[in-house]
């Protein structure tokens, strides 16, 4: 007996439920509250058990990924693991007297290479999951990318936070906004829209546009506003539609760029 075999005996898991539909709703509904309780512990209880339950889900995901890795629930599996992943390391990174642009910065990089290495383990290529455009797609996806700069407007009206660069340089000003656009914006979009997305619509068809602006909108609990975390279900919800329906990342990363810029750079320094 192989080594899956015997976990899966301990556990009561047979082969046939990884392929049974409700089975696969039960655990993705499971981990969706799982992650939610994680991250409410987190924001609004103590960030030890938060952290504590996201490094439990972590290697829940890894584990069972492992369990069935023949099986269709493996890439979601593998690639849901990701999220507490974002979580452990924002939370246990040790900032110092790093200035938060470069934090962002060495985080991006950190997670460039967990993409990199779960691409290659789940086989999907750059092409599948949207990494791609046309000359024909430029107009529409750049008309997408600008929709980001109403998204970032709304953001801060609820917000309303101080300017992210309290001493103004143009060099500083542009590095911040190069790093806010690669690693806030395209990273993400990476990694939920293209991805999870894909991997989630695997196993739950078109309900996995859902239930990867829900997994989204969770990460945005932190910043103790509902109306906000209301916004980023709505924009995480749109986002999947377009990118599902252009079969493109590429105006969803814009946009989701320039939100980040105008909501935390343009705006605050223009209203200030």
């Amino acid at each position: 007996m192989s080594q899956n075999d015997l976990i899966k005996e301990i556990v009561f898991i047979a082969d046939e439920q990884y392929e049974a539909p409700g089975f696969a709703w039960g655990i993705s509904v499971a981990y969706l509250l799982a992650l939610g309780a994680a991250e409410i512990l987190t924001t609004f209880v103590s960030p030890l058990p938060g952290m504590i339950l996201y490094g439990l889900i972590l290697v829940a995901l890894l584990v069972q990924s492992a369990i069935g890795a023949r099986k269709r629930m493996h890439h979601f599996l593998v690639i849901l693991s990701i999220v507490p992943l974002i979580r452990l390391l924002a939370m246990t990174v040790p900032l110092g007297n790093i200035d938060p642009i470069y934090w962002y910065l060495l985080i991006g990089i950190l997670f460039s290479v967990v993409i990199f290495v779960i691409a290659r383990l789940t086989g999907l290529k750059g092409g599948t999951i949207g990494l791609r455009i046309t000359r024909n797609d430029l107009p529409l996806q750049l008309l997408i990318g600008l929709t980001g700069f109403g998204i970032g407007l709304v953001g801060y009206l609820i917000l309303r936070p101080n300017p992210f660069l309290p001493n103004f340089s143009w060099g500083y000003y542009l590095l911040t906004v190069l790093i806010l656009l690669v690693f806030a914006g395209q990273l993400q979009e990476i990694i939920f829209r293209g991805l999870l997305q894909i991997s989630t619509a695997q196993i739950l068809g078109p309900f996995g546009i859902l239930y990867v602006a829900l997994v989204f909108s969770l990460l945005y609990l932190g910043f103790h506003s509902f109306w906000f975390f209301l916004l980023m279900f709505l924009v995480g919800l749109a986002f999947g539609v377009i990118a599902a329906r252009t079969r493109s990342l590429v105006g969803v990363s814009i946009s989701h760029g320039l939100a980040n810029i105008s909501l935390f750079l343009m705006f605050p320094l223009l209203m200030a």
